[in-house]
C-alpha cells in the first residue's frame, strides 16, 4: 500500500512541473509556440505610425455612480511600435502611459490582426457570463472605417488571452 501511495505521489507531482511549464509567461520569455495564431508570416508592418490595432478592458462589474471605480483600460497599438494605454476611471482624468513595443511582439500583434482579417477567427464566438471585464478588439481599415474583431466576455479563449497578456506585459497593473 505504502508502495502505491509512493508512486501516486510521485505521478501527481511530475504533473504538476510539467503543467507548471505551460503557465502565462512574461514578454521577454514568451516562445512563438506558446500561441496557436502564431505562424510563420510574410506579414510586412506598414512603414508608418498608423494605428494597427485597438483594444479595450471594460469593467462589467456592480458600480456605484458615487465612487471613483475603474471603468475601462484602452489599448493602442501602432505600427511604429508604440503602445499606449488610457486607464479610465469614474471620477477621475484618464492616465496615460506609452511604452514601446519589441519587434517580436509588434510582429505578433501585426500576425493577430492578419489572422482575424483574413479568418475571422472569433465570427460567432460569445462566452456566457454577467459579471467581470469585458473585452473589445479591433482595427481600423484602408478606408478609416472601424472594424470590430470581437467584443465580449474573453475569459476561455487562449488566442485573446495571449493577446491580453501581451499588450497588459508593458504597463503596470
Amino acid at each position: 500500500m505504502k508502495k502505491v501511495i509512493s508512486v501516486l505521489l510521485a505521478v501527481v507531482m511530475v504533473m504538476g512541473l510539467v503543467s507548471c511549464g505551460k503557465a502565462p509567461k512574461h514578454k521577454k520569455d514568451r516562445d512563438d509556440k506558446d500561441s496557436g495564431w502564431i505562424k510563420v508570416t510574410d506579414n510586412v508592418i506598414p512603414d508608418d505610425d498608423g494605428l494597427m490595432l485597438t483594444i479595450r478592458e471594460s469593467n462589467s462589474g456592480e458600480v456605484c455612480n458615487t465612487d471613483d471605480y475603474w471603468v475601462a483600460d484602452y489599448y493602442e497599438i501602432y505600427n511604429d511600435g508604440t503602445i499606449r494605454k488610457t486607464v479610465s476611471y469614474n471620477l477621475s482624468l484618464d492616465r496615460v502611459t506609452e511604452e514601446k513595443l519589441s519587434d517580436k511582439d509588434l510582429q505578433a500583434l501585426y500576425d493577430f490582426k492578419q489572422w482575424c482579417i483574413e479568418d475571422d477567427p472569433f465570427s460567432g464566438y460569445s462566452e456566457d457570463c454577467c459579471d467581470g471585464c469585458t473585452w473589445s478588439f479591433g482595427y481600423y481599415d484602408e478606408d478609416g472605417e472601424y472594424v470590430r474583431i470581437y467584443s465580449g466576455y474573453a475569459y476561455s479563449n487562449k488566442d485573446m488571452g495571449d493577446i491580453q497578456s501581451l499588450v497588459m506585459s508593458y504597463f503596470d497593473r
